[in-house]
């Protein structure tokens, strides 16, 4: 509509960085990986019109993802 703002869309994922039990650091880090994917980024844009995240913001994340540890 011309003239009209855009609606804005932030979505954020906070989780620990280390787990008590290796079944629940598994759990978390698939959901993680999948809202990051290729997969889960064209399902939040065709439910949700939001625009995908970008290679560099997407690689952060998954980097991110991949230091979550369970308690030694």
């Amino acid at each position: 509509v011309e003239g009209a703002y855009p609606i804005v869309l932030v979505s954020f994922h906070v989780v620990c960085a280390t787990y008590d039990k290796q079944e629940t650091a598994d759990l978390v880090k698939a959901f993680e990986n999948y809202v990051v994917s290729d997969a889960g980024q064209k399902a939040a844009a065709d439910s949700a019109k939001s625009a995908p995240l970008s290679k560099s913001l997407a690689d952060k994340a998954a980097k991110a993802i991949a230091s979550i540890k369970v308690k030694a």
